[in-house]
């Protein structure tokens, strides 16, 4: 019995080839690791160095001061960083309830052409400008809760500490919706689209053995989603603290620590924003950097305590 006719080509020649691709294909995506790393340190070095200087300069005073004066170089960190843990955390209770709503509504009782309709339009939204966004809460928002809810609330309401302050439709309030107008559509995309990851036989199987939606979102889809649901809000978390121009239109921008939602105020980024451009002095120049990387080491204690929590719930459920 005759073998097989063997290739006359020398298989080294078929495998170089394919080695030089791999060897390429593996020095790119090291090369584009180290890049993100280089570009993480570097960023981190940069603002680290005149925070060590602020820190030195002014010490523990500088976080629990709450003057800001660039003309007497007084600078305190309390006011920006209380504006930017308000706004933020408002922000994600409006958006987070928000955003499972509409999770539960396309995954359950929406029609399929209404969820693609929707969807676009969540989508869009979530690709505005944030100019835009905060020109129409400057223009439209603030006037809009002026005069229907800070009005009839001075009225009823004169009384509660965080609902005074001048009917102008500014502060951590107004502010907290922009936030949550931008980060809603992100959120929700997200989440639809973890749980359409979801093999469509744990639903059917909940379902199956007469679970209502409601018990089968509490007892059985929920657990399953919790790590997805969790990368999403976090997603939302880093948004919401590090928007700059839309919060800086309809915080108010006054350096004043105020219990009021609707009092002016400021944020960090609304800060940054205001006055980096006009720092005449290197203090004043090194404090704004260091408000930067206050905003940095926040944004990454916060994921992390998201991961742990998102680790600690996925737990508790997985052992119920």
């Amino acid at each position: 019995m005759s073998s097989p006719p063997q290739s006359t080509k020398n298989p080294e020649l078929r495998v170089v080839p394919h080695t030089r691709y791999e060897i390429l294909f593996h020095g790119l995506t090291f090369f584009s690791t180290c890049l993100i790393f280089l570009f993480c340190i570097t960023v981190f070095i940069i603002l680290a160095l005149p925070a060590i200087n602020v820190f030195k300069h002014f010490g523990v005073s500088f976080f629990s001061g709450t003057t800001w004066d660039p003309v007497t170089q007084i600078f305190g960190l309390l006011p920006s960083l209380t504006g930017t843990l308000i706004t933020t955390f408002l922000a994600l209770a409006i958006s987070v309830p928000i955003s499972f709503g509409l999770t539960v509504f396309f995954l359950e009782y929406s029609h399929v052409r209404l969820v693609r309709m929707t969807q676009t339009l969540i989508e869009l939204l979530a690709t505005l400008p944030s100019f835009v966004i905060g020109m129409w809460g400057l223009f439209v928002l603030s006037p809009f809760l002026a005069e229907h809810l800070q009005m009839p609330f001075l009225d009823i309401f004169s009384d509660i500490s965080f609902l005074s302050g001048p009917p102008l439709g500014l502060g951590y309030f107004p502010a907290s919706l922009i936030l949550s107008i931008m980060i809603t559509p992100i959120m929700a995309s997200l989440m639809t689209q973890i749980g359409h990851l979801l093999p469509p036989q744990i639903r059917e199987s909940a379902y199956g053995i007469g679970a209502t939606c409601f018990e089968a979102y509490r007892d059985i889809l929920i657990p399953q989603m919790i790590p997805g649901f969790f990368g999403a809000i976090a997603i939302g978390l880093g948004r919401a603290l590090g928007e700059t121009v839309a919060v800086s239109f309809v915080i108010g921008n006054a350096i004043t620590l105020t219990a009021s939602t609707f009092e002016p105020a400021t944020s960090i980024t609304a800060l940054l924003a205001s006055e980096f451009a006009e720092a005449q002095s290197d203090i004043h120049r090194h404090t704004l950097l260091t408000l930067a990387f206050v905003l940095v080491l926040s944004t990454l204690f916060f994921q992390w305590i998201m991961r742990l929590w998102s680790k600690r719930i996925e737990n508790k459920w997985s052992h119920r």
